[in-house]
């Protein structure tokens, strides 16, 4: 799936993993069970090892927050030490949270999937491209995609920024954990955002001097044409909503 999905249109791909989402959210207990090992198959198949492991550890992390919530807020027959007293773990709750659990990590195999196989570049791009015909449908897409698009470019140079900042703090003497950590970390939020609106007027001189203007007509560096492994990841999508979500 992982290798048909390299070479096809974004909007195929992203098709496959609403569908699929879709599905999960809509499906019966039992057959949120079958959806979750497709999809960690999915993301299996499309991070690396140190992905895989902290796709892992954010699953586990995040199903066990859904069985206590569950089990301490849904109602039911209750078991452990009575000095808990509300807080005791009701039966019918763990049930839940291990089924919502199934759900929420079957979306998350499904995510990390799509933003492994999908540029975030080329998937605004090629659905600029399917509005490209209509000016006013094109304009209106092209101005919801562009903060998305920039925020998905610039946040990691944001965070490199930070930590460049860190460590050069480190470096003169700075404490690395607690509290006095949290408070030398907050003294240099002014140079950060110094250096972020420096990056800002950076990307925004580099785009002006490339020609770029809001309401101009754009290029496309490729073209985006539908083929047969798109119309089999739909084809999937849509098998797979109508076996999770309806039958």
């Amino acid at each position: 799936m992982t290798a048909i999905a390299a070479g096809a249109d974004p909007r195929a791909k992203v098709f496959l993993a609403a569908a699929l989402s879709l599905g999960l959210v809509l499906a019966s207990p039992s057959r949120a069970w079958i959806g979750l090992p497709a999809a960690a198959l999915l993301a299996g198949s499309a991070l690396d090892a140190r992905g895989l492991r902290a796709w892992i550890r954010a699953v586990l992390v995040l199903w066990g927050i859904t069985i206590v919530c569950n089990a301490v807020l849904v109602g039911g027959e209750r078991y452990g030490p009575e000095s808990l007293g509300g807080f005791r773990p009701s039966v019918r709750g763990v049930g839940i949270g291990l089924v919502q659990g199934a759900r929420l990590a079957g979306l998350a195999g499904l995510s990390a999937w799509l933003l492994a196989v999908t540029a975030p570049l080329d998937l605004a791009a090629s659905l600029e491209w399917g509005v490209r015909g209509r000016e006013g449908v094109r304009r209106r897409v092209h101005d919801l995609l562009l903060p998305v698009v920039l925020a998905l470019r610039v946040l990691p140079l944001f965070v490199d920024e930070g930590e460049r900042l860190l460590a050069v703090d480190r470096l003169r003497g700075g404490s690395r954990g607690g509290l006095r950590g949290v408070v030398r970390a907050a003294r240099l939020a002014p140079a950060w955002m110094t250096a972020v609106v420096e990056r800002g007027e950076q990307l925004a001189l580099a785009m002006t001097l490339r020609g770029y203007r809001p309401g101009a007509p754009r290029g496309f560096a490729r073209e985006y044409r539908l083929g047969p492994g798109d119309a089999f990841l739909t084809g999937v999508g849509l098998l797979g909503f109508a076996f999770l979500g309806i039958l």
